[in-house]
């Protein structure tokens, strides 16, 4: 990684990950399909207590509490053998009836094939995660891509096509940080996963009778529609010509977009003390849209050997573009049984997010080696941004290293299970380029207070940028 610091420039400030795609092979077309299917289970279960178990433990705590304070006993009634209240009819096992056997499955089909002047890979493949736990919680994915690649004389060129369009529903968190096994393992066994005289017909539990805060994990997830959408092209081209012998041009071009679309609709609904959602609570959220990267890259690469000198060289310029567009809707206030669209909602409001990036980058790049022994690299990178203000926006980046492959020098003989002794070291730059978008620019708080008189007077002030 040290050979290649600057080579990155600002694009280097997390790391760098390579990935690289099947390509496509000559020959006759070669067919491949594959099918996966898995279960999933909950291996080993909490050991938790019963109706009976819960009853005496709460009864006893609140016992023992007023005991302490010097006031009567006051039991809740539903844990009361001696109340009317008291419940003897639920005892809910909450693992019991979340937990399921999910399912997995993955299908593939690829196909692979083509000659020398084209080639071709092209693939389909089908996911689907069904939830272990009773709720909401699929996950499905279709994705397809084509690779080509052939060679015309001087000239070697190649495209990437990929479609992926997924669906998945979302686990909903009453309190951040809770999980649906936290709240499952939290559920009391005195309270009922379903409840026909509650309003959406799930359990909940009373503040007189029960005394207790508990989620109805089953409940609260089926009761509300919580999902995102994700369709994503990516697109790219290349052609590459060799213009003389060891010089060659290559022009890169890629189109990457993705659109999105998430809805969350929260009903009116009774799961009980603290967790209900009258008609004016209920709301559906939605946020749509879209996010779209292109790239160019024009590099020019040179190679020449000459007796033991090997030099190549590399230069180019790339360019970046991205836009963001995202568009938030709330409506409030539905009826039971309202169809959950953004027209029937009593109140509504919008909200815009829009920002565009560029940036051109200017690299090169310098490797020299005599004899397979003696290594030196040279990188040099000029970035420009738009994330930074314009007398800021532009940094140069370089790096020196060299490499000394001691295996293989003739002075020593290495033993057998010894293949490759290398030293290496160098120096380099790099950039962070990891800030928000008009973060450079002043922006106005419009909530700073001031002290007058010992009394606080509305104020307005300018956040000096960074």
């Amino acid at each position: 990684m040290l050979l290649l610091l600057a080579i990155y420039g600002v694009r280097g400030a997390n790391g760098v990950v390579i990935i690289t795609t099947k390509k496509g092979r000559q020959g006759k077309m070669d067919i491949k399909f594959k099918s996966i299917v898995g279960l999933q289970n909950v291996a080993k279960k909490w050991d938790v207590t019963d109706r009976e178990g819960y009853q005496k433990i709460t009864s006893e705590a609140e016992r023992n509490r007023d005991i302490r304070a010097g006031v009567p006993v006051s039991i809740a009634p539903g844990n009361d053998p001696n109340s009317p209240s008291y419940i003897s009819n639920v005892n809910t096992d909450w693992q019991k009836e979340s937990f399921q056997t999910g399912v997995v499955q993955n299908q593939a089909l690829t196909l692979t094939g083509g000659a020398e002047s084209i080639a071709y890979s092209f693939n389909v493949d089908y996911f689907k995660n069904t939830s272990y736990i009773k709720t909401p919680q699929d996950y499905e994915r279709l994705s397809t891509n084509l690779n080509l690649n052939g060679k015309k004389g001087k000239f070697k060129y190649g495209a990437k096509i990929a479609y992926t369009q997924s669906d998945k529903e979302i686990f909903n968190e009453y309190n951040a940080g809770q999980t649906v096994v936290s709240d499952i393992l939290g559920a009391i066994p005195t309270m009922p996963v379903y409840d026909a005289n509650r309003l959406g017909g799930y359990g909940g539990t009373d503040n007189l009778t029960q005394r207790a805060i508990s989620m109805n994990p089953i409940g609260y997830n089926n009761l509300i529609t919580n999902n995102g959408k994700r369709n994503r092209f990516i697109g790219d081209a290349w052609g590459e010509i060799e213009i003389v012998k060891g010089l060659k041009y290559k022009l890169d071009v890629s189109y990457d977009r993705t659109d999105w679309e998430n809805r969350k609709f929260i009903p009116p609904s009774d799961l009980g003390w603290y967790y209900i959602t009258t008609n004016d609570e209920a709301s559906l959220d939605v946020e749509t849209g879209n996010e779209l990267r292109t790239f160019l890259n024009n590099l020019l690469t040179y190679e020449i050997t000459l007796g033991k000198h090997k030099i190549d060289a590399l230069a180019g310029w790339i360019q970046e573009k991205r836009d963001y567009h995202r568009y938030n809707m709330r409506g409030v206030g539905y009826t039971p049984g309202e169809i959950p669209m953004l027209q029937y909602a009593d109140s509504r409001n919008a909200s815009e997010y829009k920002f565009t990036i560029t940036g051109i980058s200017y690299i090169s790049r310098l490797n020299y080696a005599y004899d397979d022994r003696y290594l030196l690299q040279a990188n040099f990178r000029q970035d420009k941004t738009s994330l930074f203000s314009e007398k800021n926006n532009s940094a140069n980046f370089y790096s020196f290293s060299g490499g000394w492959k001691l295996s293989n020098e003739k002075f020593w003989t290495l033993p057998e299970w010894i293949s490759n002794i290398k030293l290496r070291g160098g120096y380099g730059t790099l950039g962070n380029n990891t800030i928000s978008q008009y973060f450079f620019a002043s922006t106005v708080n419009s909530f700073a207070g001031y002290d007058f008189n010992n009394e606080l007077a509305p104020g307005t002030t300018v956040v000096a940028s960074t």
